[in-house]
């Protein structure tokens, strides 16, 4: 009700949003019936050094993200390669990340956006950086 609630006050019709709380084995569902997605924190020093898994499951899903500014790498990932937009908490910045979102799902053919999204999951989430880390940290990745 909160989200709801929210959504509202901003200015987004009720009509053109849906909230729901589902199962997890609905949520790729979701995720794909979805045209952006939000990555809410709240900013801290801690921040600059988190990697939120959610981030590179919806750009794997070729979502655009909301993204509060500061949230380690995918802040800067966003800010120079595109994938979404960010925003912090001051003035009006939601309210323009929301129209700059919007441009980006306007930008080609849904397909088309969510083509160029899934290649920064390719390139910044993909099993093979995971396994260089780990083989880097633990030795040989075991088969």
């Amino acid at each position: 009700m909160k989200v709801r609630n929210k959504l509202i006050e901003i200015g987004v019709n009720r009509g053109n949003s849906f909230v729901a709380c589902v199962s997890h084995d609905e949520v790729p569902s979701y995720l794909s019936a979805a045209d952006f997605a939000f990555a809410l924190y709240r900013p801290s020093i801690s921040k600059k050094y988190l990697s939120p898994i959610k981030n590179g499951e919806y750009w794997a899903n070729g979502l655009p993200v909301i993204l509060t500014e500061g949230i380690g790498d995918d802040s800067q990932i966003i800010d120079s390669e595109g994938g979404g937009v960010t925003f912090s908490l001051q003035g009006n910045s939601l309210r323009k990340a929301l129209k700059r979102i919007e441009v980006i799902i306007k930008s080609g053919s849904r397909e088309e956006v969510s083509k160029g999204i899934r290649e920064i999951a390719s390139r910044h989430r993909s099993f093979d950086i995971a396994r260089e880390v780990y083989e880097k940290v633990y030795g040989a990745f075991p088969s």
